[in-house]
């Protein structure tokens, strides 16, 4: 953990500690492809939070539509093998679309972006900490 600042205190942090919010500023540690980086903004200096959820809904109707079609095509409802293959292939593709979403908590100030990953993380729990980060910027912005 890093060294606090005199009046500093620990709002929230990540259960691995990688991402902290303090009444101050919010940091990020990070160790990705043997490189490690650290990133830390001040409140003061945060101009907006975002939350993206991103997702790729061709797959799921792929896949839904595979699976439809293996069972409304008469050549393919009267073939055992390619309406087994249609409908795993439907499956893979929505699954494939389950796999593939994710969210991403972007905090940014005028020079510089600390991106979160949200992973699997419920809505309302992202929600409560753009909220944390909100309130810690406000109270910050009386207290100056």
């Amino acid at each position: 953990m890093r060294t606090l600042f005199e009046n500093e205190r620990v709002i929230t942090e990540a259960e691995n500690r990688k991402v902290v919010l303090t009444n101050k500023r919010i940091w990020k540690e990070d160790v990705s492809g043997g490189k490690s980086f650290y990133q830390s903004m001040m409140l003061r200096h945060i101009s907006s939070i975002q939350c993206t959820i991103e997702d790729y809904v061709t797959l799921l109707i792929i896949g839904v539509l595979l699976i439809g079609l293996a069972f409304l095509i008469p050549e393919v409802k009267d073939n055992d093998v390619e309406r087994t293959g249609m409908i795993v292939c439907g499956v893979v593709f929505i699954v494939f679309y389950f796999v593939t979403r994710s969210k991403t908590i972007v905090i940014a100030s005028s020079s510089m972006k600390i991106k979160l990953s949200a992973g699997k993380i419920k809505k309302d729990m992202v929600l409560q900490f753009i909220d944390q980060v909100e309130k810690a910027i406000d109270e910050n912005a009386s207290v100056s």
